[in-house]
């Protein structure tokens, strides 16, 4: 995608449900790996898509998405109390 902003939009983190096809959730899923994509949107959309994963039975790919969210927000804690 060449702006990922637009096509978070376009896919509204709070629209990514099951009623999205698997290619479609993967191509979000590979976005994220974008290193321009802001932190907090990343890590909304890792909660989102792991909650979609885990509707669907994959809890493989949920728990990937729960823990990298889970790791963003300690980094982002870490980096509040450093006053970064």
């Amino acid at each position: 995608m060449k702006d990922m902003r637009e096509f978070l939009k376009k896919f509204n983190i709070k629209d990514i449900s099951t009623r999205l096809s698997n290619e479609k959730l993967e191509i979000i899923a590979k976005e994220l790996e974008n290193p321009n994509l802001p932190s907090e949107i990343k890590r909304a959309t890792h909660e989102k898509l792991a909650n979609v994963y885990e509707k669907e039975g994959d809890y493989l790919k949920a728990m990937h998405h729960y823990q990298n969210s889970k790791n963003m927000k300690k980094q982002k804690e870490m980096y509040s109390l450093l006053g970064k």
